[in-house]
């Protein structure tokens, strides 16, 4: 918990690139983005959870735990359309 006036003890930023491909799976390439698209994020999400925990856990200020989120979309936008944001659990 912060004092008034306080900073919050951690600041970053964290880039992380996948290249993922889903081979022979499913019968339209839409589906088969939406399975990359998925899975990928949230593989590279969970990666960068555990990096953050990991590194700030080191710290005088103890662990930072960035939460859970689900980057399903019941519906797959069309191609060029920007996805949804990532909905937190």
């Amino acid at each position: 918990k912060l004092k008034d006036g306080q900073n919050f003890p951690y600041k970053f930023d964290l880039s992380l690139i996948g290249l993922f491909a889903c081979k022979d799976g499913f019968s339209t390439p839409a589906d088969e983005e939406q399975f990359v698209r998925v899975n990928g994020s949230s593989m590279l999400y969970g990666a960068a959870r555990e990096l953050v925990r990991s590194l700030t856990s080191r710290g005088p200020w103890g662990e930072l735990f960035l939460p859970t989120l689900s980057f399903y979309d019941k519906a797959p936008k069309a191609q060029g359309e920007p996805a949804a944001p990532a909905q937190p659990n």
